[in-house]
């Protein structure tokens, strides 16, 4: 990957886990730092993820080794 920015199916398959499971861990990130709006004033526009700050996210939460 080129840029750590990545869409929520491209994170969900290097976490190797369902879009359904990462949505309810949405609580673990916060916006500007772990993902950004594509249209930031709309608030279910699609997120893009930063891949090396989700990934210590989520080994900070023990779910990855």
């Amino acid at each position: 990957m080129n840029s750590p920015w990545v869409t929520t199916v491209q994170i969900t398959k290097y976490l190797k886990i369902s879009s359904g499971s990462f949505a309810k861990q949405i609580d673990l990130f916060s916006l500007g730092e772990h993902y950004i709006r594509i249209y930031p004033k709309n608030p279910r526009s699609p997120k893009r993820w930063h891949l090396p700050k989700v990934e210590a996210a989520y080994k900070a939460a023990q779910f990855i080794k």
